[in-house]
């Protein structure tokens, strides 16, 4: 489990330390406040500790270019301190942005110098190489995903490509994540269809059918296609089923897959999703945390019905101050929430009170 994070010159997060007090977080706030940039920074420590070359984790929408913000030394400083007893995990770049060279390493901490990842105990280096010399640090940190589910992705039929698919982040594969899921382990996917059937109330199942598809050789190919039973539809094609259902089906299905990451990272939870279906979801997921011990889950969220289903330690609230950065902190922070936490649920006060008040208030310490 991740107990902190802290940001320096991330994107917009200039100088932010994120506590996770429950396993189930949620961070909430307006557009463009730095939420999915959390998710991001996560992903990217998660990259590093994962079979992955620098120049493949700072490519692409992770281009440092992209990543740092605008100050002088073009600093970046991403770390996550975890229950594991390496304490900090993380790297720090200091360097101008087109050289692309990494100096002033972190003891006992991941580094990027020139060009790879290498292991640090007091300043000097004791390990180089690819990210496998993270493993003592990443024991978490290496199973993580981040999910940005699209409905066309989750619908489209698709074809196994190993024994034990695992969905794609953006929600490729589905197909045949659960198909390979019903006929492997077909307890854990009848464990996924209940669950999926709390969330969605009018549906009664999953099964599976095989369409053919031309390839450019004009050979046609067999794809596994998704059919939900409705109360009143049966069979309906993945294709037909609304953003939300599909969206629940995506998400339960990293939950329940192949290889469940024990770090779950999950832009815009309630995506398309009925308020009561949204209260729910949280429930289930709460259920399945007590059954679950070391799965984790940090999201974002616009809605206060999610908020509503949370304990107040699993809310931050995040907002951009004067100067363009990011602040956060706890809803429960907040002077009046004490007075009011009797009165309201926690979404009710959070779209009562907004986020403004992050700006007014005094830092509060975070224990070391």
């Amino acid at each position: 489990m991740i107990r902190r994070v802290k940001f320096e010159n991330f994107k917009a997060l200039r100088d932010v330390e994120i506590s996770f007090d429950e396993r189930l977080t949620v961070l909430v706030g307006p557009n463009g406040s730095g939420k999915s940039s959390v998710l991001q920074g996560i992903h990217i420590l998660s990259l590093a500790v994962q079979d992955k070359k620098p120049h493949l984790v700072f490519s692409g929408s992770y281009a440092l270019a992209n990543l740092i913000g605008e100050t002088r030394d073009s600093r970046l400083l991403l770390r996550a301190d975890t229950l594991t007893p390496k304490g900090w995990v993380g790297f720090r770049v200091i360097t101008p942005v087109e050289k692309g060279a990494a100096q002033v390493p972190l003891n006992g901490k991941l580094v990027w110098v020139e060009g790879s990842w290498v292991r640090l105990n007091g300043g000097e280096v004791i390990g180089a190489g690819d990210a496998q010399s993270a493993e003592p640090f990443s024991s978490d940190l290496k199973a993580t995903t981040l999910i940005r589910l699209l409905a066309e992705r989750l619908a489209a039929p698709s074809q196994a490509k190993s024994a034990r698919p695992v969905l794609e982040p953006d929600g490729g594969g589905l197909a045949s994540v659960l198909r390979s899921m019903l006929g492997n382990q077909p307890d854990r996917f009848g464990d996924l269809v209940r669950a999926f059937r709390r969330v969605i109330p009018t549906a009664e199942g999953i099964r599976f059918d095989l369409v053919e598809i031309p390839e450019r050789s004009e050979e046609k190919q067999i794809y596994d296609r998704v059919l939900v039973d409705f109360r009143n539809a049966r069979g309906v094609p993945a294709s037909a089923v609304s953003d939300g259902t599909l969206y629940i089906l995506g998400l339960l299905a990293v939950i329940f897959g192949f290889d469940s990451p024990k770090i779950i990272l999950c832009d815009d939870l309630d995506h398309g999703l009925h308020p009561k279906a949204q209260m729910e979801l949280i429930r289930v997921l709460r259920e399945l945390m007590t059954e679950v011990p070391d799965l984790q889950i940090i999201a974002t969220s616009h809605s206060l019905y999610v908020l509503s289903e949370l304990p107040e330690n699993s809310i931050r609230v995040l907002t951009l101050g004067p100067d363009g950065g990011v602040v956060c902190g706890r809803l429960s922070d907040h002077p009046d929430y004490e007075a009011w936490k009797e009165a309201m649920t926690p979404g009710e006060f959070w779209s009562h009170v907004g986020e403004d008040w992050l700006l007014k208030r005094k830092p509060v310490a975070v224990p070391q």
